[in-house]
């Protein structure tokens, strides 16, 4: 699959998997990742990653995945910010 200048939604970013899928398609050339979670912590692992790779490569959304109107938002921001996610990993763990 090509990564390059690809853009990536991430649920559960926050997590071990979550966190490891969004370094390695940033290493693997994506242009920017949508890191999602119900935890705060991702809006810290955006700031890093931003950092880390010293351009704006990771935006943080904080919210319930199974939120309708939450994802419509997150894809809706990134498009603004970069264009439309072209790639979507679920790796957030909902439970009921």
């Amino acid at each position: 699959m090509n990564i390059n200048d690809q853009i990536a939604v991430i649920t559960g970013a926050a997590g071990g998997i979550g966190r490891a899928l969004s370094r390695e398609l940033i290493k693997r050339g994506a242009r920017a990742i949508g890191l999602v979670d119900a935890n705060v912590t991702v809006l810290e692992l955006a700031d890093s990653f931003n950092r880390e790779y010293g351009r704006p490569v990771a935006k943080a959304f904080v919210g319930d995945t199974k939120d309708e109107a939450f994802r419509r938002t997150v894809f809706r921001d990134l498009g603004k910010a970069y264009r439309h996610p072209t790639i979507c990993i679920p790796a957030a763990a909902i439970t009921r």
